[in-house]
């Protein structure tokens, strides 16, 4: 039982730390047009819910870096929190990436039009657009590896 919490902690310290690497590592990980490539790693939760915590951790320290600074750290833990609680328990995966990839848009769009006060339908689709490539590639990867 012990052993097994350990190696939970341990998997889940991995997790949040390659979500803040791959995303630190990423010249376009912020903006309007963002391709994220740590947001791969938030798919996980949609298959193991036991690793939530981990990549809202790892979103939490990456966005702490962006531009935006506390804004971008609340806004992207809650399009976490909502798609983790919400949108993960759809079993079709094509559908949880579509409404994942929206969600990103609808919220993160309105961050950028608070903040920059850029035109929300276009960081609307550009954030969606992005977000969707990043996801089905991951979802290709994750199905491919058969994790």
């Amino acid at each position: 039982m012990r052993n097994e919490k350990t190696r939970m902690m341990t998997r889940s310290a991995v997790v949040a730390g390659l979500y803040v690497a791959l995303t630190m590592i990423n010249p376009i990980g912020y903006g309007v047009f963002q391709f994220r490539i740590s947001e791969i790693i938030c798919l996980l939760p949609f298959w193991w819910p036991e690793y939530r915590f981990a990549c809202l951790l790892g979103a939490f320290i990456a966005n702490l870096f962006s531009p935006l600074g506390l804004i971008d750290v609340l806004t992207g833990c809650l399009v976490l929190v909502i798609a983790y609680w919400g949108i993960a328990r759809i079993s079709n995966k094509i559908v949880v990436i579509v409404l994942y990839s929206l969600l990103c848009g609808v919220l993160i769009g309105a961050e950028l039009f608070a903040v920059f006060g850029s035109p929300f339908w276009i960081n609307f689709f550009s954030v969606s657009a992005s977000q969707f490539v990043v996801c089905l590639i991951g979802l290709y990867i994750i199905c491919r590896l058969k994790l």
